[in-house]
C-alpha cells in the first residue's frame, strides 16, 4: 500500500471533542502531520493561508461559516487544498455530503456511532488513512504529470483511462459494470453526465459507500444526467439507458434467465471487507453477459475488483482501468495474488516471488495487459500492406536476399498481432510459398506465448477484427473455436523476450512492431529501448508504435512518416513529417 508522504492536515470542526478525536486518529498514521485546527470556516480560511495544509478534515455544520461555504470559497479561489468530509448518517447529513462533493470535496467518511469508543476510533483512523493515501497518491501523480515536457496536465480526473481497451462491434455491449471507491462520487459526477441519453447499454455501479448515501448520490446524479440514475432495487430489470447503483451496505448481482436480466440485492457476506463488493457484481456479470459486457475500474479500489476483472476477462469482456497512477494497477492486479500466497505485505510478496519461478510467472501474467484483437487499430496494417511491405520488397530487389523478409512483433501478447501481420503478407503475396519469411513474436509472459503458439481462439476472439472472408481463408473451425491454418502459423516463431534486456541474437529486421508497451516505461527507459531498436532495423526499415505513443524528442535516429492515417518511423531520414 502506498503511504502518504509529508501530508499536512488541518482539522476543521466546531467542537473541541471532535477536533481532538480526529487529531488523535491522524497523529498515529506515519507520514501525516496535524498542523492545526479551526472551529469554523472563517478561521479555517485564515489558517489555510498561514499553515498551507495539503488537506482538511471537515465538519459541515459549523457556526459563522459552515463547511459548504468554506468549500465554495476554496473553489472560487482556485485553491488546491483537499477536503475529507466527516458526515453524519441522517438523510439531511447525506444530502449535505453530496453537495460538499459537488463543491469539490475529495471524499467523505461517515462518523462512526456504534460499538466501543476504541473501535470507533480505530475505524475512523482506518477510513481517514485510506482516503488520505488516495489523495496523496493523486497529488503526487499530478505533480509528475504537470512536469512532463514542461506542459500542464489537462487530463480530467474521471475521464482518463488506460488501455487494454478493446473495440467492440456496434451493438455488442449490453452492460457496463463499474467499480469505484475513494474519490468516486466526484469522478462519477464528471463522467456520467457525458454519456449519451440514448446509450444502448445498461450501467451497473458499485460505489463503496455506507447505507443511506447511495440513494442521495443516485438522486443527485439523476438530475445531472441524460440517463436515468437510481439506487438499485431487488427484482428490477436491467434495461438499456438505465444506471443502477448498488445500495450501500448490501451486495448487488445480476441473474440472467431466458435472455432477461434481473437485479438481485442480497445480504451476502462481505468480500474484500466490502459490501457492496465489486467482485460480487463483476462475477455475476461475467456469468450473465460474457463478452457482451465491459468492466470499468476507477479510483481507489484496493483489492476489490481484481478477481472480478479476471473472471470478466476470461469470459471475453474487455476491462478499462482509470489511469491516474500505475499504483492502482499494482494494488488491484497483485493484491489478490499476494493474499493467495499468504503474504502480509508487498515486501514479503517480493521476497517470495524472487524465490519462486511459478510465482514469478503469475506476477508477469497479473501485471501485463494481454487484452488485444486481430488487426487492432487498422491503420498500421493498411500502412504495412500498402507502404512498408512493398517498399521493403523494392529495397531488396537485385540483392541476394531479394525474397527474404524479417519482421518482429515485440509485444505479441496472445498472438493476434503477429498472426495479423502474417495474414497481411499471405493476402499480399500470391507466391508467398517461394519467399523466406520469418516473423519473430516475443512477449514476457509464458502463458500468453503458450496460448499464441497454439493459434487457437474462441469465437468471440476471432469476431474482434476478423471479417468472415478472412476468417474462412485463414482459419479452420473446430468444435470449440477457430484455429489458425498451418501456412500462417509456419511463418511465426514465438519466443520469450524481456524488452529491457539486451537484444542478443536478434536482427536485422525489415519491420518492427513495438506497440502499446513503451507507454508503461519512464522516459529514460523509452529512449534506451528505441535506441536499441534502431540498431536492429535495416536502413530502409520501418518501426510501428502505438497510436498514443510518439518518438518525438526521444530518438533523433528516427524520422516520422505518415501513410494511411498511420504514423510510423524510419531510421534517420532527416526531414519533418512526410506524407507518403
Amino acid at each position: 500500500m502506498i503511504n502518504p508522504r509529508d501530508i499536512r492536515v488541518l482539522v476543521v470542526g466546531d467542537t473541541v471533542t471532535y477536533r481532538r478525536i480526529v487529531s488523535d486518529s491522524l497523529s498515529t498514521i506515519p507520514g501525516i502531520s496535524v498542523v492545526g485546527s479551526a472551529p469554523n470556516g472563517r478561521i479555517a480560511l485564515a489558517r489555510i493561508e498561514q499553515l498551507r495544509p495539503d488537506i482538511l478534515t471537515l465538519d459541515l455544520e459549523m457556526p459563522v461559516m459552515d463547511g459548504l461555504e468554506l468549500l465554495r470559497q476554496l473553489k472560487q479561489s482556485g485553491s488546491d487544498v483537499g477536503a475529507i468530509v466527516l458526515s453524519g448518517i441522517t438523510r439531511e447529513s447525506t444530502n449535505l455530503t453530496i453537495t460538499a462533493l459537488e463543491l469539490g470535496a475529495f471524499d467523505f467518511v461517515a462518523k462512526p456511532n456504534e460499538g466501543s469508543s476504541e473501535k470507533n476510533a480505530e475505524w475512523l483512523q482506518q477510513q481517514l488513512r485510506l482516503r488520505i493515501e488516495a489523495f496523496s497518491r493523486r497529488k503526487h501523480t499530478k505533480k509528475i504529470l504537470h512536469g512532463r515536457d514542461n506542459q500542464k496536465a489537462t487530463r480530467n480526473d474521471a475521464a482518463q483511462t488506460t488501455c487494454g481497451v478493446t473495440e467492440h462491434e456496434p451493438g455488442d455491449v449490453e452492460v457496463v459494470a463499474l467499480g469505484i471507491s475513494t474519490g468516486g462520487p466526484k469522478a462519477l459526477s464528471h463522467m456520467l453526465p457525458q454519456l449519451p441519453a440514448d446509450l444502448s447499454a445498461a450501467v451497473l455501479i458499485v460505489q463503496h459507500m455506507p447505507p443511506g448515501f447511495t440513494k442521495s448520490l443516485a438522486n443527485d446524479l439523476n438530475k445531472r444526467c441524460g440517463l436515468r440514475v437510481s439506487e438499485a432495487v431487488d427484482g428490477q430489470s436491467v434495461l438499456p439507458g438505465h444506471v443502477l447503483i448498488a445500495p450501500g451496505g448490501r451486495q448487488m448481482k445480476v441473474l440472467r434467465e431466458e435472455g432477461q436480466s434481473t437485479i438481485r440485492i442480497t445480504d451476502d457476506p462481505r468480500e474484500n471487507s466490502c459490501r457492496p463488493s465489486v467482485d460480487c457484481l463483476f462475477r455475476s456479470v461475467a456469468r450473465a453477459y460474457g463478452p457482451n459486457a465491459v468492466g470499468v475500474i476507477m479510483t481507489g479500489m484496493g483489492y476489490d475488483g481484481a478477481l472480478g476483472c479476471q473472471q470478466m476477462k476470461q469470459r471475453g469482456a474487455p476491462i478499462i482501468a482509470q489511469d491516474e497512477s500505475k499504483g492502482y494497477l499494482i494494488d488491484s492486479r497483485l493484491g489478490a495474488l499476494a493474499q493467495e500466497a499468504g503474504c502480509t505485505s508487498f515486501n514479503d510478496f517480493c521476497h517470495k516471488s524472487r524465490a519462486s519461478r511459478t510465482l514469478q510467472i503469475q506476477v508477469i501474467d497479473a501485471i501485463t495487459t494481454q487484452e488485444t484483437l486481430f488487426f487492432r487499430d487498422a491503420s498500421p496494417f493498411e500502412a504495412l500492406k500498402h507502404k512498408a511491405i512493398p517498399e521493403a520488397i523494392d529495397a531488396r530487389m537485385g540483392t541476394s536476399s531479394s525474397r527474404r523478409l524479417r519482421i518482429w512483433s515485440a509485444a505479441s501478447s496472445t498472438g493476434q498481432e503477429p498472426y495479423s501481420i502474417a495474414m497481411t503478407l499471405a493476402d499480399l503475396l500470391p507466391d508467398i510459398h517461394s519467399w523466406d519469411i520469418n516473423i519473430l513474436a516475443t512477449d514476457i509472459s509464458d502463458t500468453a506465448l503458450a496460448q499464441a503458439s497454439l493459434g487457437k481462439y474462441a469465437k468471440h476472439e476471432v469476431r474482434r477484427g476478423m471479417t468472415p472472408t478472412m476468417l474462412s481463408r485463414h482459419f479452420r473451425e473446430e468444435e470449440d473455436g477457430w484455429r489458425i491454418k498451418d501456412n500462417i502459423r509456419s511463418m511465426i516463431r514465438f519466443e520469450r523476450r524481456n524488452l529491457l534486456k539486451p537484444f542478443t541474437g536478434l536482427g536485422p529486421f525489415d519491420i518492427i512492431f513495438c506497440r502499446n508497451v513503451a507507454i508503461y516505461f519512464d522516459i529514460d527507459v523509452k529512449r534506451n529501448l528505441f535506441n536499441r531498436l534502431a540498431d536492429l532495423l535495416t536502413p530502409e526499415g520501418y518501426l510501428f508504435v502505438g497510436s498514443s505513443e510518439s518518438l518525438n524528442n526521444l530518438d533523433p535516429r528516427f524520422t516520422p512518416q505518415l501513410h494511411c492515417q498511420s504514423v510510423f518511423y524510419q531510421p534517420n531520414k532527416r526531414s519533418s513529417l512526410a506524407t507518403a
